[in-house]
């Protein structure tokens, strides 16, 4: 029988964040979605509050610019979504492709031809983008002078809560008085952060780790060829 320890790792951490949401239960808020089967635990902080306040205070044209490309590049997105998410569904359902959707576990492969994801990649890669996506949203918030009531970590949950994520929560009130184009700024910033993150890194690999890698698979070759 083989294990797959990834999975486990997996059924681990939601046992662990269980057991800290139970601990910290005066802080916890469960969002009922398809309670007990599908439903969201949110774990209210002030983390981050205060730089969101003085970075969108101290350089307010750059967020500003930030937050109008967001809208510009989210608007684009959406309809280059909608245009593969429509021939990904009809490629599944006539021609055999795989899902155009399907979620991302670690050590469950979703997609023909794709490696798996181990535990640790998945887990660090949710903790960057979902950092990185709700800071935004509070970040754009405090621009427009939109109140950010608390941040925090979130797990979605599955019976047991397994898939960490992050959240802000501004001002409901303030943001619905808000003109439309600083509503738009706040709900595009996230999703255009994690997109800018993903170029990051990307280029770090094109330029930085692919060449480091290539030298010293060189480097050994040539060392065991004398």
């Amino acid at each position: 029988m083989i294990i797959n320890y990834d999975l486990v790792l997996l059924f681990a951490f939601g046992l662990v964040l269980l057991a800290f949401m139970f601990l910290n239960k005066k802080n916890v808020h469960v969002e009922k979605i398809l309670f007990p089967l599908i439903y969201m635990v949110l774990y209210r902080t002030k983390i981050g509050l205060i730089l969101m306040d003085r970075i969108a205070k101290r350089f307010p044209r750059f967020v500003s610019v930030f937050s109008f490309l967001a809208v510009v590049v989210g608007f684009i997105g959406m309809a280059a979504i909608l245009i593969l998410l429509v021939n990904g569904t009809y490629a599944f359902l006539f021609k055999g492709a795989p899902p155009p959707v399907a979620p991302l576990f670690p050590g469950v492969r979703t997609t023909p031809g794709l490696p798996v994801l181990s535990f640790f990649h998945w887990i660090i890669a949710i903790f960057i983008l979902a950092t990185v996506h709700e800071f935004s949203h509070g970040l754009v918030s405090r621009l427009y002078n939109i109140r950010v009531k608390s941040s925090g970590f979130a797990v979605f949950s599955f019976l047991l809560p397994v898939i960490p994520a992050a959240f802000v929560e501004p001002d409901e009130e303030q943001l619905s008085k808000a003109k439309n184009k600083e509503q738009l700024g706040v709900l595009a910033a996230g999703s255009f952060s994690n997109l800018i993150t993903s170029g990051v890194f990307f280029l770090i690999f094109l330029f930085i780790l692919s060449p480091v890698v290539g030298s010293m698979t060189i480097a050994i070759k040539s060392k065991s060829v004398f």
